[in-house]
Formats: structure tokens, C-alpha cells, sequence
């Protein structure tokens, strides 16, 4: 397993969670209240098994990583400065007959992603709606078959208190 991260930090804290089996982090309660919590490996996970590493899903290098049976971008898609960048590397990446999980809620911002760069979820000149998920399957269809969709609940605690709702959309696709 390689997981992959742009995030310095996250590559760093998973690293040491594969050294160590845990890591201590702070969970705000309120205001300034904060409490120091543990987040730990089941001790019947392999943990040697797993590479973490540093990289741009943008600009990953195919060759050097290979290919893999299985790829899985959760809730990545819509925060790529070129997402259509990292969607045509994935033929790269995934075998034939491998399998792709793509899972995004499309929160399309211009903070993370330039609007000339969002894969859907924008409105034609003619008032016509571009739809994230055709838009995706079309990019897809050359090199991957749809193979399941489901929706994903997720929520994202801000505090004790407060939380945010969403709701990702789940395709799976097998590579041809």
C-alpha cells in the first residue's frame, strides 16, 4: 500500500503512526478548550505494509511509482489546482482489470481549484448545467468501465458543538 499525500505534515504524522502504532492529537472542544486525544492502529494491522510518501496527484510520477491494482482518491478531486491533470494519469496507475475509487462531493471553490479547471459544475452560455459526475465518466470512458456508484455521508467536526454535513459521490470503476 502507498499512500500519498501533498501535505508535508499529514506524510510526516502517518509516518510516524506507522512507527509507532499511534499519535496523540488535540480536538477542540470550545473557544480555546481543547483536549489531547489518541488515534491508534489495531494492533492486528501489518503496518510494514504500508509506504507513505510526500507527492502533486497532479504531477506524480507514473514510472517511478508504477502500477497498482487498486487506486483510491477519496474526497481529492475537487481540491486539485488541475484535477483533469490527475484524471489522465490514472490509466498509468491502474492495471487492467484494476479497479478505481473515485469519491468526491464536487465542492467545486476557486480557492483550490481555478474555475476554468472545474470538471462540472458550471452553467453553459445556454443556461445548460455541466454535471461533475458525466462530466468524469466522460473523461474515464477511453480507459475505465463504471462499475458501481453509491453516495457517501461524511461529517467533519469543527468542535463539540458544531459539525459539517456532506455528502460524497462514490464511482468505482475497473480499468479495460
Amino acid at each position: 500500500v502507498v499512500g500519498i499525500d501533498f501535505s508535508h505534515h499529514f506524510i510526516e504524522v502517518a509516518n510516524g503512526i506507522k512507527a509507532t502504532g499511534s499519535a496523540e492529537y488535540e480536538a477542540l472542544i470550545q473557544g480555546d478548550v481543547k483536549q489531547t486525544r489518541l488515534a491508534k492502529v489495531a494492533a492486528d494491522i501489518d503496518r510494514s505494509k504500508v509506504t507513505f510518501t510526500q507527492g502533486d496527484a497532479c504531477n506524480l510520477d507514473t514510472t517511478a511509482l508504477g502500477s497498482f491494482d487498486l487506486v483510491f482518491a477519496s474526497n481529492l478531486l475537487c481540491r486539485l489546482p488541475q484535477p483533469k491533470q490527475f484524471l489522465d494519469t490514472l490509466p498509468s496507475l491502474v492495471r487492467p482489470n484494476g479497479l478505481l475509487a473515485l469519491i468526491s462531493p464536487y465542492s467545486w471553490l476557486e480557492e483550490y481549484t481555478p474555475k476554468e479547471h472545474w470538471i462540472g459544475g458550471t452553467v453553459l452560455a445556454d443556461g445548460t448545467a455541466v454535471d461533475s459526475f458525466a462530466e468524469i465518466q466522460r473523461l474515464l470512458a477511453p480507459h475505465f468501465t463504471l462499475v458501481d456508484r453509491t453516495q457517501y455521508p461524511f461529517l467533519i467536526r469543527e468542535h463539540d458543538r458544531k459539525f459539517q454535513y456532506g455528502v460524497s459521490d462514490g464511482t468505482f470503476w475497473r480499468r479495460v
